[in-house]
Parts: structure tokens; sequence; C-alpha cells
């Protein structure tokens, strides 16, 4: 039945008992559906059911090319923060090595003084003279 608007309306029986569907050619064969498909081609229902396969195809494409596009752009604008504000290991290390090697100048400077005084009292014997 057409229903308004231009589109199909199922009769109220046919919807509550699908077997009154005489949808094959042969009484009792479970598995022919010909007189479907003839009624089908008829009533234009595959072209329509085509355009919307076919139409859910090309959206879905498009919608996967837009979340491998904004992946992408996700992807540089992390990579993007991390090089302007991330910490570069390189960079920290070399810094440590300098810092550890001042500590070891420091060390020696200070082991060097403590045995020129010590060097330097103990030889004279005067001390508290």
């Amino acid at each position: 039945m057409a229903a308004p608007g231009g589109g199909i309306q199922v009769n109220a029986a046919l919807a509550t008992d699908p077997r009154l569907v005489a949808a094959s050619a042969s009484a009792g064969a479970t598995r022919d559906g010909s007189v479907a498909q003839q009624i089908a081609e008829l009533t234009g229902v595959g072209d329509r059911y085509q355009r919307l396969v076919v139409d859910l195809g090309v959206e879905s494409q498009a919608v996967n090319r837009r979340v491998q596009v904004q992946a992408a752009i996700i992807q540089h604008v992390d990579a993007a923060r991390d090089s302007a504000a991330g910490v570069n290991l390189d960079e920290e290390m070399t810094l440590m090595l300098q810092y550890q090697h001042a500590y070891d100048a420091a060390a020696r400077f200070l082991t060097a003084n403590y045995q020129a005084l010590d060097t330097q009292i103990n030889s004279t014997g005067l001390v508290g003279r």
C-alpha cells in the first residue's frame, strides 16, 4: 500500500503474520524468494534499498576519512607541544654531568685546602703560641 508522502506502508495483517506473504513460486518452499524478488522489483524497494546502502557506504568512508585526518592533526599538535614544552633527555643528561663535574672540582679544591692547612699546622709544631 502506498503511504502518504510516497513511502510504503505494510498491511497490518501481514505485519502480524508474515506467513500470509507468498514469497516463493512453489507451495511449501521455505527458501525460494522469487516472488518476493519480483515484488521488490515492481515497487522499486530494491532500488531504494540499494541507494540507501550505497549512501551509507559513502557516508561511512567520509566519516572514516575525517577520523583519520583528525587523528593526524592531534598527533601533529601533540608533537608540536612536546617539542616546545617537553623535556629533552639529552640536554638534561648533559646538565647533570656538568653539575657532577663542578661538584667533583669543588670537593678536590676543599680537599687540597684541608691538606695544605694540615701540613702548615702540623709541620711547625707551634700550634697555639
